[in-house]
Parts: C-alpha cells; sequence; structure tokens
C-alpha cells in the first residue's frame, strides 16, 4: 500500500507539467475553430478573427499546442513555446479588448479579454517562478 507521503508529486509542479496543461489547452482552442466546431460564415467575435478565416486560427493554435508538448521532451524549446502560448493569448486579448473599445456590438468584450490576460499573467507567473532552493548559512565559530 502506497502511503500519501511516499508518493512523489513533484512532476505536478514541474515545467514538464506546466507545458503539458498549456499545450493541452491552447491545442483544446484550436479544436474549437475546426470545422463541424464553427462556421466559416459565422460573423467574427473579435478584429482577429476578421483577419484570418476560423480553420487558420485553428492550425496556429494548435501548432503552439503541439509545440508545448514537443517541449516537454526537447527542453530547449520550451522558452519559444512558452512566449507563443502568451503571445497568442494576449493577442486574444487585445483583440477582444479593442473590441470593447471600438466596436459598439462588443459590449462584454472586456469579459473574454480579461480571460485571456489572466491566462497570460498564470503562465507568466508559473514559468517565472523557478525551483525554489534551501540555502542554509553555517555560522562560524
Amino acid at each position: 500500500m502506497i502511503r500519501e507521503n511516499d508518493r512523489d508529486w513533484s512532476w505536478f509542479t514541474s515545467d514538464a507539467a506546466g507545458l503539458v496543461i498549456c499545450g493541452i489547452a491552447t491545442m483544446a482552442r484550436g479544436v474549437s475553430y475546426l470545422p463541424g466546431f464553427v462556421s466559416s460564415d459565422r460573423p467574427p467575435a473579435h478584429y482577429l478573427e476578421g483577419i484570418l478565416q476560423p480553420h487558420f486560427w485553428a492550425g496556429i493554435w494548435i501548432l503552439v499546442g503541439v509545440l508545448c508538448l514537443v517541449a516537454v521532451a526537447v527542453p530547449q524549446v520550451a522558452p519559444m513555446a512558452v512566449g507563443l502560448v502568451v503571445g497568442l493569448h494576449a493577442s486574444w486579448g487585445t483583440s477582444f479588448m479593442a473590441g470593447q473599445l471600438f466596436d459598439d456590438r462588443l459590449g462584454r468584450a472586456w469579459v473574454s479579454a480579461l480571460s485571456y490576460y489572466l491566462i497570460c499573467l498564470l503562465v507568466v507567473w508559473a514559468f517565472g517562478r523557478g525551483r525554489a532552493v534551501e540555502v542554509r548559512l553555517a555560522r562560524g565559530e
């Protein structure tokens, strides 16, 4: 029988776990833009959706998510993967906020913008924390 204290839960607080979370969530966002999940004929929900068709955005979101998963095995690409996740979410947040400020039809776009900005801040906070190191000072006698 495994006792609670015998389990190693450190992986769940690792950068690898963060990359898996970011990867899955970003790919899920991409899947939501695939044909069958969203109509290409619907009006764009914000400015960036008006620049490219939804299936193009699906590809971008999914590729960034896959890059996060690749970064688990190839840590050298982790900074780029995290940067792309943050950049993509920040772009979406800014697009929604622009809609809030300049488009009367998007009266609650700030709520979506807030969610995207929050993801950016949490990802930067999580990956920017590093690992705690215990420092012991020895007293000279």
